[in-house]
């Protein structure tokens, strides 16, 4: 009985116990100070975190600029100028335009096509292809007065054969292939005439970029 008097005892007196009001506002301030402290930590870590990403992301997208204008210049004069004229047969291919003149041989177009500066020929290349005129009209090849000749293949493909003048530009490009929105566009000269060909690329051809130099 003597001990849980005791034990009582000692549990009143600390119960009663409180901490001096200087002492409190202490512990209260080293409180305040170490959380203000942990969060300008955080404040100064997310800053250079965020200051990171940033030059890191401007340092990518300058690259990606100077890759977008350095990378065609590594390319020669007669590969720019291939991408265009392919580009501008396929596109011209594509349409699939209806024919200004209804014939199906080259002496009855010349005889129509008054406009163009130079004659039609049937080219050395295509004369034992099998290939029949279905039509013809005006176009232009990188801003040259041009004939778009649209031709039937034996199997029934439609393929579009293009003929202007030649000149010392185009004359680059002599012996060119070149895919572009999957069709095949082959480049050639004979004479004084330029040629182009437009046919859907081949299983097993790449469908885009220089196939053969």
């Amino acid at each position: 009985m003597k001990q849980n008097h005791i034990d009582k005892a000692v549990k009143e007196h600390y119960q009663q116990q409180a901490l001096a009001p200087e002492v409190m506002a202490r512990m209260v301030a080293i409180a305040d100070s170490v959380t203000q402290n942990s969060r300008q930590h955080e404040q100064k870590a997310n800053f250079w975190r965020r200051r990171w990403w940033l030059q890191r992301n401007l340092s990518l997208a300058a690259s990606v600029v100077i890759a977008l204008l350095v990378i065609p210049w590594l390319w020669g004069d007669d590969d720019r100028l291939l991408v265009r004229v392919a580009q501008e047969v396929a596109l011209n291919h594509n349409k699939q335009l209806s024919s200004e003149y209804v014939f199906d041989s080259y002496q009855e177009l010349i005889s129509v096509m008054s406009k163009l500066d130079f004659e039609l020929v049937h080219p050395v290349r295509l004369q034992q292809a099998g290939y029949q005129i279905t039509g013809s009209r005006y176009c232009s090849i990188q801003g040259g007065i041009a004939a778009q000749i649209q031709l039937r293949a034996g199997d029934g493909e439609i393929v579009t054969l293009y003929q202007t003048r030649l000149n010392s530009t185009l004359a680059l490009l002599d012996g060119q292939h070149y895919a572009v929105d999957n069709i095949h566009v082959q480049t050639w000269q004979e004479g004084d005439v330029f040629f182009s060909f437009a046919s859907a690329v081949k299983q097993g051809e790449a469908n885009k970029g220089i196939l053969k130099k």
